[in-house]
């Protein structure tokens, strides 16, 4: 499943990580081993207990909201 994900997100710009536990630490650290240019567009990991997807969506779009404002 890893894989699949570093391949889908071989076009994003920018990459904000959110999920539970050591879920989004997992994903993080297999990006930096297999997908070393995909894992430079990662701006953020962020903790979040289990978020539905409007949640995640909420969060990416005030995440990158307010980084975009600092740029």
């Amino acid at each position: 499943m890893l894989e699949a994900v570093g391949k889908a997100l071989g076009k994003a710009k920018a990459i904000l990580i959110v999920g539970p536990g050591k879920a989004k630490t997992v994903l993080a650290g297999y990006l930096n081993e297999h997908f070393p240019e995909v894992a430079k567009k990662v701006w953020d990991i962020k903790p979040s207990d289990h978020p539905t997807d409007a949640q995640v969506v909420a969060a990416a779009r005030d995440y990158f909201h307010k980084a975009d404002r600092m740029h």
